[in-house]
């Protein structure tokens, strides 16, 4: 090891170089990691997932059930849990249509969107929709009897 001015100089630019690779690496994982998508395509049809209140969750929502408007609409916040039993397993499944997937929301807090459609074959259906950082990040819609279905957003029966 060195300790004259040459030596010094070359440490110097070494450690330099690696900063400047170790600072791009930051800066493109960064970037990457925040790149949010204001948009989906489904079934050839785009939609806008940027949910800033109740009117875009209705317009998202109307674009899911074929332009029905709900008669309700209720907005709590909820945390998706850190780990998922069985239930919330297959809950995430029907996430996956959509190109969503909620295990990485683990431990975030979301706001949840009620909306309910009174009228079904005999019962009231409830549209979900999961939002966080002002996305749609996922939903269901279940129908409003006890053991009634629930099926991903992307397989709404119309």
């Amino acid at each position: 090891m060195s300790f004259g001015r040459k030596g010094t100089l070359k440490r110097a630019g070494i450690i330099l170089a690696f900063a400047v690779v170790f600072l791009s690496l930051i800066t493109a994982g960064t970037v990457l990691i925040n790149k949010k998508r204001d948009s989906m395509v489904i079934d050839g049809r785009e939609l806008d997932i940027r949910v800033r209140d109740e009117s875009d969750a209705i317009r998202i929502a109307e674009f899911f059930y074929k332009d029905k408007a709900p008669a309700g609409i209720k907005t709590d916040e909820v945390t998706i849990p850190k780990s998922f039993n069985d239930m919330y397993e297959k809950y995430n499944e029907l996430q996956k249509p959509l190109g969503t997937d909620l295990s990485a929301y683990k431990g975030f807090e979301c706001t949840r969107y009620s909306l309910h459609y009174p009228e079904y074959e005999g019962c009231g259906r409830t549209m979900t929709l999961l939002v966080f950082d002002g996305r749609l990040i996922g939903g269901d819609m279940s129908d409003d009897l006890f053991d009634g279905e629930m099926v991903s957003l992307y397989n709404i029966p119309s």
